[in-house]
Parts: C-alpha cells; sequence; structure tokens
C-alpha cells in the first residue's frame, strides 16, 4: 500500500504533482505524506513545504525542483542551466522552522530529527560538489532510500524515534494552520515562480509580469488583516524604510535596482519589485575562475572586480548609507571570468548615518552577523562607514586567496586581529 496522504495545499504545477506521486507510491503505509502545508513560526513568518514526510526515524522536509536537463554546481549556486541559488539553505532553514515549533509544543517531540532533503524530480543528470549536496540532494535513484534511511543524511541515527505523539504534534501543526495564511500565487500582475530567499519579514521570489512576461524580483511582505493599526504601520514603515535606502544607493551601477512598493487588491500583501540579476555569489565565482586569473595580469582583473564593490559601498556611504553586513553571499557575479558584472545586495539591514536611523536587529547566532565588524558584533547600532572598510577587507582577502583569511570575526579577535600574510595564503 502507499504511503498515507494528508493534502493540505495545492501543488504549483504539474511536475510538482507528478513528483509529490512519485513520493507517495513509493513509500508504504508506515509513512505518511503531507503535501504542500506551510507553517506559520512565531514572528507571523510563512514557511511554504512542499513535502513533509513522517518516517518512524524521522522528520523530512522535502523540496522539490522540476528542473531538466543537466544540474551541476554547489552548495551555493546551481545551473539549470542558467545560475540561481542552490536551495539548500532555504529548505534547511525551513526544517529547523517545523523542528523549533515542534520543540514549543512539546519537549518530547522535539526530540525528534528533522532533516532537511532536496528532490530532483525531473532530471538524473546532476553534478553538484559540496558535503551538503552529497547528502541532501537527490533524484529519483536515491530519494526513496534516503527517506527510508537506508543511505546517509544529515540526520542523527542516535535522534529519539518519532511515536504516536510526536505523529500526532506534526499532523496538529501541518493541518491546523490558519487558512488565511496559505501562500499566494499571485500579487497583482506579478505571477509568484519560486523562491529566491526569505527572512522573518518576508519572502523573496522569482516572478513574473503577466503582460510584458519579463521576469524581476519580487519581496513580499504579508499584511495581517486582523492586525491593529500599529501593527501595520510596523510593517509599512518597515517597507518605506528599506524603499528610502534602495532610493539612495540603487542608481549606482553595481547595487540592484528597485521599484515603489505596491500592495495587492485585497491588501494582504506588500510588494517591492527589484531587479532579478541572474549571478552567482562571490564564493561561487570564486571557486570557478580564479585559479585561472594567475600572474600580475590575474591579480589586476581580480582587483578590478574588488573595485566594483567598493566603488558601490562609496557611493552608498555619500548618501549617508552604512551596508553594515559586507559578506561573501550579498554580492552577485555574472558567470564569466574577464570583467564580469557585479551586483552587491543586503541593503534591507543598513544604517541611514542621518541622525543615527537604523533598524532593530541583534543576534549573534544569526550566520549573516558571522563577517560583521568588531564593533558591529559588540553593539549593531555602532555600525559606520569604518565597519564597511572591515567587510571589504573580508571580501578582498577572499578573491586574493581563494577563501577566508580566518573563520569568523570572533576568531579574528580571539586572535587579537592578526592575520595570516596573502603570500603565506595564496594558493595561486
Amino acid at each position: 500500500m502507499p504511503a498515507r496522504v494528508r493534502n493540505i495545499g495545492k501543488p504549483a504545477h504539474d511536475a510538482e504533482r507528478q513528483g509529490l506521486r512519485y513520493l507517495i507510491d513509493g513509500l508504504d503505509e508506515n509513512f505518511a505524506v503531507y503535501t504542500n502545508p506551510w507553517i506559520v513560526d512565531r514572528s507571523g513568518a510563512v514557511y511554504e513545504v512542499d513535502a513533509v514526510v513522517v518516517a518512524h526515524h524521522a522528520i523530512y522536509v522535502v523540496e522539490l525542483k522540476a528542473y531538466r536537463g543537466r544540474v551541476t554546481g554547489n552548495d551555493n549556486d546551481w545551473y539549470v542551466p542558467s545560475p540561481i541559488r542552490s536551495p539548500l539553505k532555504l529548505n534547511r532553514k525551513t526544517a529547523q522552522i517545523l523542528s523549533s515549533a515542534m520543540k514549543r509544543k512539546s519537549y518530547d517531540a522535539g526530540r525528534v530529527w528533522v532533516d532537511h532533503l532536496v528532490f530532483l524530480t525531473h532530471t538524473n543528470d546532476v553534478d553538484i560538489d559540496g558535503p551538503s549536496s552529497a547528502t541532501q540532494v537527490h533524484t529519483k535513484k536515491t530519494i526513496l532510500s534516503a527517506l527510508r534511511g537506508t543511505i546517509a543524511t544529515a540526520r542523527n541515527p542516535h535522534a529519539a524515534q518519532v511515536d504516536m505523539h510526536t505523529a500526532k504534534v506534526v499532523d496538529e501543526l501541518l493541518t491546523g494552520v490558519d487558512k488565511r495564511r496559505a501562500p499566494t500565487r499571485r500579487i497583482r500582475e506579478y505571477e509568484l515562480e519560486s523562491v529566491l530567499d526569505r527572512t522573518d519579514r518576508y519572502v523573496e521570489w522569482r516572478a513574473r509580469h503577466t503582460l510584458t512576461k519579463n521576469q524581476t524580483g519580487l519581496r513580499v511582505y504579508w499584511l495581517d488583516p486582523l492586525a491593529t493599526d500599529a501593527e501595520r504601520e510596523k510593517v509599512l514603515t518597515r517597507c518605506r524604510w528599506e524603499a528610502q535606502v534602495l532610493g539612495r544607493v540603487a542608481s549606482h551601477p553595481n547595487v540592484l535596482t528597485a521599484q515603489p512598493p505596491l500592495t495587492d487588491a485585497e491588501e494582504l500583501h506588500l510588494a517591492v519589485p527589484f531587479e532579478l540579476f541572474d549571478g552567482v555569489t562571490l564564493t561561487t565565482w570564486v571557486d570557478k575562475y580564479r585559479r585561472q586569473l594567475r600572474g600580475r595580469e590575474g591579480l589586476a582583473a581580480v582587483v578590478e572586480v574588488w573595485k566594483q564593490i567598493a566603488s558601490a559601498i562609496q557611493f552608498a556611504h555619500t548618501q549617508g548609507v552604512v551596508h553594515r553586513l559586507l559578506r561573501p553571499e550579498v554580492v552577485l557575479f555574472e558567470t564569466t571570468m574577464k570583467s564580469p558584472l557585479v551586483r552587491v545586495t543586503g541593503f534591507d539591514l543598513a544604517k541611514q548615518l542621518a541622525g543615527g536611523q537604523t533598524i532593530h536587529f541583534s543576534s549573534l547566532g544569526d550566520e549573516r552577523m558571522k563577517w560583521a565588524a568588531p564593533e558591529v558584533l559588540a553593539n549593531w547600532s555602532d555600525a559606520r562607514p569604518a565597519s564597511d572598510q572591515f567587510g571589504l577587507g573580508v571580501l578582498l582577502g577572499w578573491l586574493l586567496t581563494g577563501s577566508a583569511l580566518f573563520d569568523s570575526t570572533q576568531d579574528y579577535q580571539r586572535k587579537r586581529g592578526v592575520c595570516p600574510r596573502l603570500r603565506d595564503r595564496n594558493p595561486f
């Protein structure tokens, strides 16, 4: 008999429906498959899931991708064949959100391992490097074995088993959601196609304009219809804040451009259209091209690339904006070795120097803080132009040597600001 099924939402397209059917038919009645559920975090953020599979040994959050043909890349970026961000990071984050929700509901349920898998439903031609990809990315050849626990994934084999109590907790979490929070597929004239990034405040989508058929990025905020005027105003203020920052810096050619915000007809969502730049992160560009840029000419080419980043940050400073969290994943490169176009992103957590305006955010455990300047790590509001100079130094070291000069800012501080010499680290 096939797996037990609970249909929560609707598949986005036929290819996703076929992938879900493959999971349901390939597993037996000892498994439960929840199709297209969503999880509402404590902050009110909505996390959409393609499938949650409940086995006796673990809970699996499964992301389905219907790419056809060859898929290559690494843990950060994929080529399908155009470059996209690897879905692994978002997949892992969604699994962590579900695990946290289970822990809040029941201590015993929280002891069960929640794993994350990406299922490529329509191709077996896959060449993706990276330790996470090796265990967490699967095709039809391996996905059922991964769910059955017969091949290695990130799952902790010593975690608690899924008993009836835990299964009930998961069922209540996934079936008891507010139906008004069901993920939307369209906002005004934009059709939402795939998630690019998500935070506890917004979701960034790859979207398509229904009239022009042009693709764009769309940052979408949820506006709770039951929220008080003060709560709604807080969200609107936040969006206006980001629009104001982007309005100051987006005229620079190396910063993503954005358009004025808009709301849908029901006023449940507020969206900011932005430039969709099909590039890869700094880390992936370095891995792919740095070894080919040797000698004086190669060094000069790398420095010219870095100057594009520095130019964007210098311009932001002249506009009274400090980026504050420069790091490899917010710098996107065109996928070419010679003179690639560069875009600096991530200004949503910037600081406006006029009047010391800033947003409230601080979490040493947040991975975005890994390369923050020491003064930002100590006090979020203390960001200043010199903080971005620290970040530019981190990026320059990465471009020159192919990796970070230190493990994190905290590691840099433990070593009292001592870094290895570039000649000792440069393998090129």
